[in-house]
């Protein structure tokens, strides 16, 4: 007899989980983050900064000539972590201001690791 086949079930947007916990009193410390939020990095050598962020610039770059059905999952493949993506979606120079302004909403409505949003708030402050 086999095992039952998990179902895989989605993890919740990092918006969702702020809007369940509304109105719960706050520990010290804030809430903690679902575990689904932190993604692993690949081992190895790390990158230099600068060659970091423009890793995370063409991808974004990339994501914004052909959007695809996962952009956070874009990100996410670089391995980078999230404050650097954050830094370079907020530096980016793009002439299309009404799809980046997209991308950075669709990044944080639905996304589900700090990379993701991070790199939402970072197109959206710009």
């Amino acid at each position: 007899m086999s095992a039952p086949r998990e179902r895989s079930t989605p993890a919740p947007s990092l918006l969702d989980h702020a809007r369940r916990l509304r109105g719960a009193p706050v520990p010290p410390g804030g809430h903690p983050l679902p575990d689904s939020a932190r993604t692993a990095r690949p081992r190895g050598p790390g990158r230099r900064h600068g060659e970091a962020r423009a890793t995370v610039t063409d991808a974004l770059r990339r994501l914004l000539a052909a959007p695809g059905p996962d952009p956070e999952q874009a990100l996410v493949a670089t391995g980078i972590r999230d404050r650097t993506v954050f830094r370079a979606a907020a530096t980016l120079d793009h002439p299309d201001a009404h799809a980046v302004r997209a991308l950075g909403r669709r990044l944080v409505r639905t996304g589900t690791t700090l990379v993701g949003v991070t790199g939402g708030l970072g197109l959206l402050s710009r």
